[in-house]
């Protein structure tokens, strides 16, 4: 819901909003797109090559959804570079505690000059789990173990130990501002309309969309427990930022011209 990373205006469109109404209070559209898609550098960030998706649940793993939601998201942001894979790890097949038997470690390699930067977790039974954004479904505990693996802490890591409505999150890294890799974390004992909606929020924020453009009646990143019943506006940013023309590096007023001359 909020935004963390690791690492670390030029002039717009004279357009009137029309189909793009701003409720009383709200900030205008375009300013709401700024600050959703703004990185700590006021840059935009976004995927380069397909991610590897990886699940590590405790129950109910929402496959339909999440499969159906990564579908979507290739079918209506075209440039999105796709996924490479999805895959499963059910938490329930180890029988011993996973604390002081879990590893996570994250690598770069040279590869024509390229920095690739690989990451995974190795389990003692001998399992390995290699992905580029990782969705832990876990209860509380669980989840803040591989949150101290993965040294996803803060504010946020806290809001999820102390339960309560909103305690989901996300963390993503990033290296010369290509996404490297990300995290959600979302406790698998809330219900399935509010995993599922946390599901999406969260997973779309690994993609690039990095804040909340807070009390937004327009987009689903709001920082608020009810979501618009209509997303499209949410795809349309994401067809946006995944532009031809927009690169890892650039202004995020450039992605809200795009997204206004769709709209």
């Amino acid at each position: 819901m909020r935004f963390l990373t690791s690492l670390c205006v030029c002039a717009g469109l004279s357009i009137g909003f029309g189909a793009l109404p701003s409720a009383a209070g709200e900030k205008p559209v375009r300013e709401q797109v700024i600050e959703i898609v703004s990185s700590q550098k006021a840059t935009v960030r976004k995927w380069m090559r397909a991610p590897r998706v990886l699940v590590i649940h405790d129950r109910e793993p929402h496959k339909d959804f999440i499969e159906g939601l990564m579908a979507r998201i290739s079918g209506q942001a075209p440039n999105f570079p796709g996924f490479n894979s999805v895959e499963y790890l059910d938490l329930t097949q180890f029988q011993e505690p996973l604390v002081g038997k879990t590893r996570f470690r994250v690598k770069r390699r040279e590869i024509e000059g390229r920095t690739l930067v690989d990451s995974g977790f190795v389990f003692d039974e001998g399992r390995v789990g290699l992905a580029d954004i990782y969705v832990f479904l876990t209860d509380i505990p669980t989840g803040l173990f591989f949150g101290a693996l993965t040294q996803s802490g803060g504010p946020l890591h806290r809001r999820f130990a102390e339960g309560g409505p909103n305690n989901c999150y996300y963390k993503v890294s990033s290296l010369n501002e290509i996404l490297r890799y990300g995290m959600v974390f979302i406790n698998s004992g809330n219900s399935q309309e509010r995993v599922e909606a946390c599901l999406f929020e969260e997973f779309m924020h690994t993609l690039g969309m990095l804040n909340d453009s807070v009390d937004s009646k327009y987009f689903t990143f709001n920082d608020r427990v009810l979501d618009p019943e209509d997303r499209s506006a949410d795809f349309a940013l994401l067809q946006a930022l995944y532009s031809q023309t927009i690169k890892p590096g650039d202004a995020p007023e450039l992605v809200a011209d795009a997204f206004l001359l769709t709209r």
